[in-house]
């Protein structure tokens, strides 16, 4: 079959090779370029034992298994500073991945009336009172607070759970277990 002296079923399949090449120039120089720095960033950061990247319906999803660290909220201020530098542009959720058990959940239901009470009222002193309680039975039971986040850690043998709240909704955002996911 041919067109004006063109064959098409030899200008269709050149056309679909040129798109399939430059598609897969597209991915790899993305990967190479981003994801694969960003990936080697965010293992260089202390406490980091694994990063996986995958594609999400809002952006990128950034999960990162964090080892037992002493300061949750310096921790995930660094994961979040590296992975915005990569991700300029676009949108992301920062995921942190733990090692709770069953016990750790139990303790953060409990204590999440207390967290929700005291993120709708500013009042974090019966949180306070709440942590402080917990941190007879458990190994540490600890919370920072900064403008924009809790950030709480519970710690129990050699497990431990990790839960960064936004202190003010977001809008299409939802707490995860281990961390905020918008």
């Amino acid at each position: 079959m041919q067109y004006k002296g063109y064959r098409i079923p030899v200008v269709l399949l050149s056309l679909a090779i040129t798109v399939t090449l430059l598609a897969g120039v597209a991915l790899l120089s993305e990967y190479t370029l981003v994801r694969l720095p960003l990936i080697r960033t965010l293992q260089g950061i202390e406490g980091v034992q694994e990063v996986r990247l995958e594609r999400g319906a809002k952006g990128d999803v950034i999960l990162v298994r964090l080892a037992s660290v002493a300061d949750l909220r310096k921790t995930y201020g660094q994961l979040y500073q590296k992975a915005l530098s990569y991700e300029k542009s676009a949108a992301f959720s920062l995921r942190l991945l733990d090692n709770r058990d069953q016990a750790l959940e139990k303790t953060y239901y409990r204590l999440n009336f207390s967290l929700q009470e005291a993120l709708a009222t500013g009042q974090f002193s019966r949180l306070r009172d709440e942590l402080d309680r917990l941190d007879q039975t458990l190994d540490r039971a600890q919370a920072e607070i900064d403008g924009d986040y809790v950030y709480l850690q519970l710690h129990q043998g050699q497990n431990y759970l990790y839960e960064v709240v936004p202190r003010q909704a977001q809008v299409g955002s939802q707490v995860s277990k281990g961390g905020l996911w918008p």
